[in-house]
């Protein structure tokens, strides 16, 4: 807006000295010839990266669920709705498939293999918070570009069906000082999202040894060969009939996805652990891990 010359005379100079300040920093002013002409102040517009992902959401690391000595889940009928579903979808969830730990990560190792002093680490925020994913079934095919801490120029990858379901849960470990831990709570729905997570075709070459990492949870402690990409998963609604009704739990953080890679110890050997867990499915049940399988790593994802 332009303010005429005659105005600006009436009015005192402390009183246009007063909007100048209330004006800085909104709007970008100039003086000409006696007239004060505002412009909207220029914005650039802020994009979504890898790191405002890492802000919401942690590191996991996931291990095979060893069915055999895992409780039996009955299954459940519950309807998704994500960025690949135009439409909510009715789905099957099914057997137990992972259990995933928040994770420490540290990518700086020295030449022993131990993680660089004084260099960052992925730490958990929410260390309380696991997710254990429910095998789904249904083709869903696309492809999407995924930039996060280990493809920082960004990666295609092509899904091509349906994998698992993976629900916030409670986990305490059973070890021999406590053999029934109690039942955890399951945490809260602002700090973890539902995931639907989706698989690529097989691999038609066999993978090389990737990047190494030093990763440790509740169960490991070790470094890491990172391979490629294996799961894609994003944040998801979902609703779930009960004997109250139905109940929707919406997603807290849209934008911050998981990419999840698969991974292999230096040093082998299987991973044999018992947990107790709380989930939105299952109150209580003990799961059985088998061995690593994957390290799922905060994400953005763009067509």
């Amino acid at each position: 807006m332009q303010i005429r010359p005659r105005a600006v005379e009436r009015i005192a100079p402390s009183a246009r000295f007063h909007s100048w300040r209330v004006l800085a920093g909104v709007m970008a002013v100039e003086t000409l010839i006696g007239c004060t002409v505002l412009q909207p102040a220029a914005t650039t517009p802020v994009e979504y990266g890898y790191k405002d992902a890492e802000a919401e959401l942690d590191h996991f690391l996931c291990y095979v669920i060893d069915r055999n000595e895992t409780d039996a889940f009955k299954g459940a009928k519950v309807t998704l709705k994500d960025q690949f579903l135009d439409e909510p979808k009715p789905v099957d969830v099914k057997d137990h498939v992972l259990l995933c730990n928040p994770v420490e990560k540290a990518s700086s190792l020295d030449d022993e293999g131990k993680p660089k002093e004084g260099e960052p680490k992925n730490t958990p925020r929410h260390p309380l918070a696991h997710l254990v994913c429910y095998e789904l079934v249904y083709d869903f095919r696309t492809a999407r570009t995924v930039t996060n801490q280990i493809d920082k120029d960004g990666r295609r990858i092509k899904v091509v069906s349906a994998y698992a379901l993976c629900a916030p849960s409670g986990k305490n470990k059973v070890t021999k000082e406590d053999p029934k831990p109690k039942t955890p709570e399951i945490p809260p729905e602002k700090d973890l999202d539902h995931f639907a997570c989706y698989s690529p075709p097989p691999p038609e070459t066999k993978e090389p040894p990737g990047k190494v990492v030093h990763l440790k949870d509740q169960f490991v402690d070790g470094n890491f060969n990172v391979k490629s990409p294996q799961l894609l998963c994003n944040p998801v609604d979902k609703t779930v009939k009960g004997e109250k009704g139905e109940r929707e739990m919406k997603r807290h953080h849209p934008n911050a996805h998981l990419v999840c890679y698969s991974v292999s110890p230096v040093k082998k050997g299987p991973v044999k652990e018992q947990a107790v867990i709380h989930s939105q499915f299952e109150n209580p049940a003990l799961l059985k891990t088998a061995r690593v399988e994957y390290l799922c790593v905060p994400s953005t994802k763009k067509a």
